[in-house]
């Protein structure tokens, strides 16, 4: 039953996803740029050249498919759906290598061949193709290339909601491309027939793309061991921005103003803080500098880092605590700042659940953590009441 409930809301999922691919897709300005790039194409205004025999030559076709794989899986099978209107189905025995030779199979047979086209021109029974096979089969994989290009930069830098929630970067971590803009030049410079500045001649057409992949976007955020990996501010930072933007947004539907911008009343909405952050951080002073923002960020939010003496630890939360992997002092931080957005109010965590969790561990405790357990709450009480 719990596979089964599980398949189905990866399949709700996926559908959703595929409808939010589709709006973007079949929004008026989209339309408006393919019929642009269409008229183009047709009319020779851009075109392959003639010694480029896309269809027939395995080293051009592999050239054309490294490019498209530059992209990551998930999102390159997002823009040929998209682009083509078909489902690719993926087999569970796909997973050994992403689904990439399911996605090389379907560009062989739909990017760099069409049926219909082979269909109209195909004079012999041995398939040879009659005159004029190649020139239209180049147009339709040029048309199609660039629309697959568009419409993944498109949807990778739509925010409300995101195209795919907390997917993953649109280009591999490995990729030699990292813009949409270098995809179109590569293209341009091995296929387009003379194209100066491929990307003004495009933006003429309405063609713009425009999304830049940095060092940022591949960090990957996931903490598998607090007392080390919050050590060099990167993840403290991001988390202040995510918790500040999501109280942020929160504050904005409780007042119901439409007018609230988030990114323009929350200071670190646009990822600002991480901006400033050294990467990677080698060394203890870029460490130490990461960390620093990280404090000052949340001292900002409200959250107090002092006051720690009566509850048996040492001095205040300083940046050389979570350097060096103080333990205490970091789950002390971690609390207070799950305490000042609110955590428990059920919108990121569920009340019941962190009760729950709550009461093992005061049944796993021993008799000198339950006292220390209570010294802590009678300072949280002292310091309530001083307020």
């Amino acid at each position: 039953a719990n596979d089964y409930f599980r398949t189905l809301l990866q399949i709700q999922r996926q559908a959703s996803i595929r409808r939010r691919a589709f709006r973007i897709y079949q929004s008026r300005d989209m339309d408006h740029v393919c019929y642009n790039i269409d008229k183009e194409v047709a009319s020779g205004g851009m075109a392959i050249r003639k010694d480029r025999d896309l269809y027939a030559d395995l080293g051009l076709r592999k050239r054309v498919m490294d490019l498209m794989f530059c992209y990551h899986p998930v999102w390159l099978r997002l823009g040929l759906e998209t682009v083509f209107g078909e489902i690719i189905p993926m087999r569970a025995s796909s997973i050994h290598d992403a689904g990439q030779s399911v996605l090389k199979r379907f560009m062989r047979d739909r990017l760099l061949q069409d049926p219909d086209t082979a269909t109209k021109f195909n004079t012999t029974k041995a398939g040879t193709f009659g005159k004029g096979y190649a020139q239209q089969l180049a147009k339709l994989t040029l048309r199609r290339f660039l629309m697959v290009v568009l419409f993944l930069d498109r949807a990778k830098q739509m925010m409300a909601p995101e195209t795919i929630e907390g997917g993953p970067c649109l280009f591999r971590k490995k990729s030699p491309f990292k813009t949409s803009r270098d995809i179109v030049v590569s293209f341009a410079k091995y296929f387009l027939s003379g194209e100066g500045d491929v990307n003004r001649h495009l933006f003429l057409l309405g063609y713009d793309v425009t999304y830049k992949q940095s060092k940022l976007d591949e960090v990957d955020y996931t903490i598998h061991e607090l007392s080390t990996e919050l050590r060099d501010g990167i993840r403290l930072c991001r988390l202040v921005e995510v918790l500040s933007q999501h109280n942020n947004s929160k504050e904005s539907d409780n007042s119901n103003d439409s007018d609230n911008n988030n990114s323009s009343n929350n200071p670190y909405g646009q990822r600002q803080l991480s901006s400033q952050l050294r990467m990677p951080a080698g060394s203890r002073l870029q460490k130490k500098h990461n960390v620093s923002l990280a404090l000052m960020a949340l001292k900002k939010e409200g959250i107090n880092t002092t006051g720690l003496v009566g509850r048996g630890m040492r001095g205040d939360i300083t940046t050389d605590d979570i350097v060096n992997g103080h333990c205490e002092k970091t789950l002390a931080l971690l609390w207070r700042t799950i305490a000042h957005y609110r955590l428990d109010s059920g919108h990121l965590v569920s009340l019941s659940v962190l009760t729950n969790e709550i009461s093992q561990v005061r049944a796993a405790h021993s008799k000198q953590a339950s006292a220390f357990e209570q010294a802590q709450l009678h300072a949280d009480q002292a310091e309530q009441i001083g307020r």
